[in-house]
């Protein structure tokens, strides 16, 4: 998938740190792989996010 390759051409050896103290934070990310992704953002084409952040509760 073309958002692998985007990806993982920018992550830094931080990476699981800075995830780590957004969590602690109350931030949280989505993928194009998780269920409440917003599909209509695919259709950005080649400037489509690789991952979005959120803050709250997810809808059940």
């Amino acid at each position: 998938m073309l958002w692998r390759e985007r990806l993982t051409a920018r992550i830094g050896s931080d990476l699981l740190d800075r995830i780590a103290q957004a969590e602690q934070q109350g931030f949280g990310t989505l993928i194009p792989a998780d269920r409440d992704w917003p599909a209509a953002s695919n259709e950005l084409s080649e400037r489509a996010p690789y991952v979005l952040w959120t803050r709250g509760r997810p809808r059940p």
